[in-house]
């Protein structure tokens, strides 16, 4: 129903006192800090990707979601197909189990792993707040939340090497390598390795569970839910952006098309998305071109 990314927010300043609004962080660095081998700003590895940054040499506060959260299971599952040689060996020391989860990894210290810094926090408005008022912290949030409280989103370096934050624009971009699979869950492989130099890497999107087949619902509710599918997917998607999120790119407007299709009682809908049958939506209208 909506694009959006994970935006790495921060409240980071330089031993001068000025708030740094410009870093950068690769998908190897991100997993380090993560995993806690990563423990100070002025790391050389973090100093290496930001040169002229005057960094502290302050510990990393690591606000990660305490609470059950799509935040912890996207952000995990980049850094475990990113980096999967700094994750899994973190994950299989601190909890048995898939190295992708819901539930944040966490625990004491244990050996390189250092979660002396961390800080667990429920819900974003927690850890968004959290990190607003608390110097030398970082947390993985929805780029809503970093607009909210003005403050910065992380460069994240993409697959062409380019470092990219977080926007409508890049969100987009990014995910239109996104596809689904059998089950019609998002696979975001394609994603996180975008070859595009403007494509954000840690994009994603939030969808609905609506019933489909034969008795699922009445013929005149399949009417109406297919029209709402046909409203937001189009129309609905110029109010993405102010919001701090982004919208749908034509791919993904074709899967919603292709869902309004197994709902029984809803008008037939295109095969594909395009200009002529899907105004409002401005990735696809063409009033912005991909």
């Amino acid at each position: 129903d909506v694009a959006g990314a994970t935006c790495l927010m921060y409240n980071v300043s330089g031993r001068l006192g000025n708030r740094i609004t410009n870093l950068s962080l690769s998908p190897k660095v991100l997993a380090e800090i993560w995993t806690g081998t990563i423990s100070r700003w002025n790391d050389p590895q973090i100093a290496a990707i930001n040169s002229g940054v005057v960094l502290p040499s302050a510990p990393i506060v690591a606000v990660y979601r305490e609470d059950a959260s799509g935040e912890n299971y996207l952000f995990s599952q980049y850094l475990n197909y990113m980096e999967p040689q700094v994750w899994q060996p973190f994950v299989s020391t601190l909890q048995s189990g898939a190295n992708v989860t819901a539930i944040w990894p966490t625990g004491t210290n244990h050996g390189k792993y250092n979660l002396s810094s961390f800080v667990g926090q429920t819900g974003s408005d927690n850890a968004s707040e959290y990190v607003t008022t608390i110097g030398d912290s970082i947390t993985y949030v929805e780029t809503a939340y970093a607009i909210e409280h003005n403050m910065p989103c992380a460069f994240v370096q993409n697959a062409s090497g380019n470092w990219v934050q977080p926007s409508e624009l890049t969100d987009a971009v990014g995910l239109e390598r996104a596809t689904l699979l059998p089950d019609l869950e998002q696979e975001l492989d394609g994603v996180y390795t975008n070859p595009l130099p403007t494509a954000y890497p840690i994009s994603a999107y939030s969808y609905l569970v609506t019933p489909k087949g034969p008795g699922s619902m009445s013929s005149a509710q399949g009417t109406v839910l297919g029209r709402f599918i046909r409203y937001f997917a189009c129309q609905g998607q110029a109010d993405a952006g102010p919001l701090g999120y982004s919208p749908l790119p034509a791919n993904l407007v074709t899967a919603d098309f292709a869902a309004i299709n197994r709902i029984p009682g809803a008008a037939t809908a295109p095969a594909q998305a395009t200009a002529a049958n899907c105004q409002g939506n401005p990735y696809v209208d063409g009033q912005i071109n991909l």
